[in-house]
């Protein structure tokens, strides 16, 4: 943990179980895509386009693993912290929050994006929360928005 932060500050919000139907949504939705971009370039078998289908495949990699690495998010009054399995706690202080937005579309499970400030001038470091319901969702925005520092 960082010297800024509170070690005695209080937990405002804690989520660390997802609904299982929400998560076997998005790995399905996710999977699907990365199969079907796969099979179709292995279907050429020419080097340009089986080099362009494998790249264009880890982008639906990375959303899968962040669905499957997610364990808890913790909000505090000064800080909210991220555990994934394998990569550990990633902290971020209130005054590092650039935004908070929400993907709300009907029928499909709901993501949460946490935007971090980076020390260097044009980028942002972005932590997103995927499968996750209604007032999952409504939970988490209310509570990092009462402690953005703007």
């Amino acid at each position: 943990m960082q010297k800024d932060c509170d070690e005695n500050a209080k937990l405002l919000y804690k989520l660390d179980k997802r609904k299982s139907i929400l998560v076997l949504i998005d790995l399905i939705g996710f999977g699907l895509l990365f199969l079907m971009i796969i099979s179709s370039a292995i279907a050429y078998l020419t080097g340009i386009f089986l080099a362009l289908g494998f790249l264009v495949s880890l982008l639906f990699i990375v959303p899968m693993f962040e669905i499957i690495l997610f364990n808890y998010i913790e909000i505090y009054k000064d800080r909210i912290i991220i555990n994934r399995f394998i990569l550990g706690d990633a902290l971020i202080k209130n005054t590092d929050i650039f935004s908070c937005s929400v993907f709300d579309r009907p029928f499909i499970p709901k993501k949460i994006t946490i935007g971090k400030k980076a020390k260097q001038v044009r980028r942002l470091k972005t932590f997103t929360i995927m499968s996750l319901d209604s007032k999952q969702v409504a939970d988490i925005k209310k509570h990092i928005d009462s402690i953005i520092v703007y």
